[in-house]
């Protein structure tokens, strides 16, 4: 039960701590003698201090996976590289391994779709990769 509540109310949790911390800096860093402008320039110094490690390791982290999740993007973009020539080379293929997708996917449930929209799509995408395959075919006749 204390567990449940504390993941519950884990904000409100933290923001005791740190207003417990804060208070304690001020109690500990007052001198009557001096400004409390003073007085507040030391309690933000030690809060620098006592979260400048932490901040530092958060911002590490942070930036390691930004960097590993754009190489691995500029990896997948190389690895697509050679299946967008081999689309843009066998068009009347693609075009069947898309239909054949569809189709199976429209056969297991996973997308519903009718017979007669199955047939559309099919006949739109083979015909659209004929004509662009007679469009792009560079053999001469002699």
């Amino acid at each position: 039960m204390p567990a449940a509540m504390l993941m519950q109310y884990w904000g409100y949790v933290l923001a005791a701590i740190v207003l417990i911390a804060v208070a304690y800096w001020v109690y500990d860093e007052r001198d009557p003698e001096e400004r409390a402008a003073d007085t507040t320039k030391k309690v933000g110094n030690r809060a620098a201090r006592a979260t400048g490690g932490l901040v530092g390791v958060i911002v590490a982290v942070l930036l390691g996976l930004a960097t590993t999740i754009m190489q691995t993007g500029m990896e997948l973009g190389e690895l697509a590289m050679p299946l967008l020539d081999f689309v843009g080379a066998n068009p009347e293929v693609s075009s069947g391994v898309v239909v054949a997708v569809l189709g199976w996917l429209g056969i297991s449930g996973s997308v519903p779709i009718s017979g007669v929209q199955f047939f559309a799509i099919a006949i739109t995408l083979i015909g659209a990769a004929v004509a662009i395959a007679a469009y792009t075919d560079d053999s001469t006749e002699v």
